[in-house]
């Protein structure tokens, strides 16, 4: 049977039926948990005859080159290993190094040192990871048979034959192994606990020793097993006589190594195929078990950005993001974040080419001097005609001359964002040096000694951020949700990879549709409607409200009018009407809300400050800059933070000068531009007071508040005056951050006019009417507007 897997894959458990598929032919398996102990025992003791024979212990000097510090380590002649010296040189030194170099040649870490030496500790974020990639796949071949053995225990005679060498450009692994049972092809659910089996295994944190033996006791070793017994004289002829055998729990093998210095270095493992392999080897068949890589990296704005999505690094996969970060201290510091699948959110590969059902070649155009084929895919949303193009150049196949390689160079949408999932507007993509070729493991590694850390509080909120391209997923249908799920992804342009995952997000849309409707029926005075937004599920919206609480007083002035009788205030206000707002923005996949209300307030103020004249802002410099006083970019942040910043730095740049929104993090280069709208201090309104917040929108401008956006009602929000009995109000309870531009009665019923930054497709053209009544959703809690 052979076994191939990638990265974090691999493991062996037999189900209910896969024992019924076992037990037709029951017999004592030729390596049973007695031969494994026996093997074992006989490898412990080699070992420790080997060490009696040493005789008077010499002392070797050892110079360590590498971090914290090159050094100098005095131990024992062949008895210490350079896993003894990475003790010697701190837990960290010791946790994280994989695989040794003694003058300059690959060492496993539990082999003893022959002789005085330079010693350097390899670990997996180094610049050269060639040589720790090929002893981390070897390592999952040779765990990968101990899984084989112990599933099949005492069931059916299993041989274990030979691991070839790891595929590293792939991340792929193998074993062969030779099983009684003729035309067996596990099921899904199978394959998932053998996988499981193996994470197990490797979750028990084993030590793997190294020992070098003659060809007798290897033969002794393994007389049990005929293909090794076969194997052992030519691996001996080619080794100075000898066979390098390495133990990993129980579980003995023969490989050249190295290995490396622990089962826990391999995390979660995954076969994903058994095949059966042709062959005149008596005994049965042999069969090949496969795991495919599944991993992506997407670099933004070239490699400002960097996101990973690891589906096999931890239990349900892991999200990191590279990304600049700008502190008092520090500009631009390279730093990475990391955010774990859960159970019900795991981490998946991210795809960058669009779903070309429905695309018709519409003739040739050359770009970029290259001639292409163009397809086109045109849809009309209301006033709106949305064109998606992706031109395409081909090659010959040589396998199949009859068949050609489609390869993309551009994508453009000019409309609805089918590929990003954001909303109208114009992108590209460009594709450069496209290829289908294996890919270097490496490539999926953090920087070399960049350690990556997790926000502080939930990390669910933060999935969606640390994949802006993700698309989403899932499932079933009824006529009814058919035609209004198909008129859904008309009107947005949803674009979904693969039948997949439009499956599951016909589910999702199909639960979110139901409470829409079920809430209409309540006559709340709002209707809910579908939007762009309903087929999401909770978790991921979670990633649009960025607004974060960090406790403690913001340092803003206390608010300084008298307080003035309701009724000489006007009775309804709107700022929009003095042209003193600017249009609706899309935050997209980003939390960054906190920086549109800012800049909603700031550009406001600069409005009154400087004749009435409307001058955008720029988002993206607090996004990129304001990490040092607490924000964190599209991860979260509150706009007194961002106050203080632009107080720091006496202002803020404009829109044009900076450049537009990204909706990701990105360089902070304020340096390189002119700041304006310099502000002098920020004011806290009055907090719960109708009147207070009145007075102030009517004589600052339009005021940044903060809010919790945290129902599906508010998600949903459609027209009427928006008030949810379940929402909260207190300080630590406000979760997004918006822009009251307004205020009104309707019917007796108070009302705050406010600016969303979800896209004019949400709300009433970007707008919700909320509530005054007992301050529902907290939009009196922490009003905000600075001074000039």
């Amino acid at each position: 049977m052979k076994l191939q897997s990638l990265h974090k894959t691999g493991s062996f458990l037999i189900t209910s039926q896969y024992q019924k598929i076992i037990h037709r032919n029951v017999q004592t398996s030729v390596i049973s948990s007695d031969e494994a102990k026996r093997q074992s025992e006989l490898f412990y003791m080699e070992s420790k005859r080997q060490k009696a024979e040493i005789g008077r212990i010499e002392k070797i000097t050892v110079n360590y080159l590498g971090v914290p510090e090159d050094t100098t380590l005095v131990m024992n002649k062949e008895i210490s290993t350079p896993y003894d010296c990475a003790k010697h040189l701190g837990e960290m030194v010791t946790n994280r190094s994989a695989l040794a170099l003694v003058n300059g040649e690959p060492w496993h870490m539990h082999k003893p040192l022959q002789d005085s030496c330079n010693l350097e500790l390899l670990h997996y974020n180094i610049p050269q990871p060639a040589l720790v990639n090929r002893a981390f796949w070897r390592t999952c071949s040779f765990i990968l048979g101990a899984v084989i053995n112990n599933a099949f225990k005492d069931s059916l005679k299993v041989h274990l034959h030979s691991f070839p060498s790891p595929n590293v450009r792939s991340g792929s692994f193998i074993y062969d192994a030779q099983i009684e049972l003729e035309n067996w092809t596990p099921t899904e659910s199978e394959l998932r606990v053998l996988s499981a089996e193996m994470v197990k295994f490797c979750q028990q944190n084993y030590q793997i020793r190294c020992l070098d033996v003659s060809v007798e006791c290897a033969l002794s070793i393994f007389h049990n097993n005929e293909h090794k017994t076969k194997q052992i004289p030519n691996i001996a002829a080619s080794n100075k006589g000898k066979v390098t055998l390495f133990r990993v729990g129980d579980h003995v093998d023969i490989s050249k190594g190295p290995m490396v210095t622990s089962s826990n270095h391999l995390g979660r493992i995954t076969i994903a195929s058994v095949f059966k392999l042709d062959t005149d080897i008596p005994g049965g068949p042999i069969y090949r078990y496969d795991y495919p890589s599944q991993r992506s990296r997407i670099d933004y704005y070239g490699g400002m950005v960097k996101t990973f999505q690891l589906t096999n690094s931890g239990a349900f996969g892991t999200s990191l993001k590279i990304a600049p970060v700008t502190t008092e201290t520090e500009l631009n510091s390279k730093t990475c974040l990391q955010v774990n699948g859960t159970k019900d959110i795991k981490i998946e590969p991210q795809s960058v080419l669009p779903n070309l059902d429905g695309f018709k070649c519409i003739g040739v155009e050359m770009v970029e001097g290259v001639q292409t084929e163009k397809w086109q895919l045109v849809q009309t949303i209301g006033q709106k005609v949305n064109r998606y193009s992706m031109w395409l150049k081909f090659r010959d196949d040589n396998d199949k001359p009859e068949a050609k390689y489609a390869i993309p160079i551009k994508y453009e949408m000019k409309g609805f964002n089918s590929l990003l999932g954001s909303h109208y507007d114009h992108y590209y993509l460009r594709y450069e040096d496209y290829n289908t070729e294996n890919i270097d493991p490496a490539v999926f590694q953090a920087d070399e000694g960049l350690p990556c850390s997790a926000f502080p509080g939930p990390g669910d909120r933060h999935i969606y951020t640390f994949n802006p391209m993700k698309e989403f997923i899932h499932p079933t249908t009824t006529s009814h949700v058919d035609f209004e799920f198909d008129k859904f992804r008309n009107k947005h342009g949803k674009d979904y990879k693969h039948h997949l995952d439009e499956e599951q997000r016909k589910n999702v849309f199909r639960q979110n549709l139901r409470f829409i409707h079920s809430v209409n029926r309540q006559h709340k005075g709002f209707t809910l409607g579908v939007n762009h937004l309903a087929d999401r599920t909770e978790l991921e919206l979670k990633a649009l409200r960025g607004r974060k609480y960090s406790g403690g007083s913001n340092g803003g002035e206390p608010f300084p009018f008298k307080f003035i009788e309701r009724t000489k205030l006007p009775s309804e206000f709107d700022w929009r009407i003095y042209g003193a707002v600017t249009p609706v923005k899309d935050q997209s996949v980003c939390g960054s809300c906190w920086s549109f209300g800012t800049i909603g307030a700031v550009e406001g103020a600069f409005f009154l400050h400087n004749g009435h004249k409307l001058v955008r802002l720029s988002q993206q410099a607090l996004i990129d800059c304001s990490w040092g006083f607490g924000n964190n970019g599209c991860d979260g942040g509150e706009d007194w933070r961002a106050y203080n910043w632009m107080l720091r730095h006496g202002g803020i740049p404009t829109e044009d000068d900076y450049g537009p929104y990204l909706g990701q993090d990105g360089y902070c280069h304020i340096n390189n531009v002119s700041l304006t709208a310099k502000i002098t201090g920020f004011v806290n309104v009055t907090s719960g007071s109708l009147t207070a917040l009145r007075q102030a929108i009517v004589s600052q401008g339009p005021i940044s508040v903060a809010i919790d956006a945290g129902h599906r009602t508010f998600s949903f929000y459609s027209n009427g005056i928006y008030y949810e009995p379940d929402c909260k109000n207190k300080l630590d309870e406000l979760d997004h951050a918006v822009l009251a531009v307004g205020y009104g009665t309707i019917n007796g019923e108070d009302y705050w006019l406010i600016k969303n930054s979800w896209s004019n497709y949400w709300g009433n053209d970007g707008y919700v009417l909320m509530s005054a009544k007992n301050n529902n959703c907290g939009v009196m809690t922490t009003p905000t507007y600075v001074k000039m």
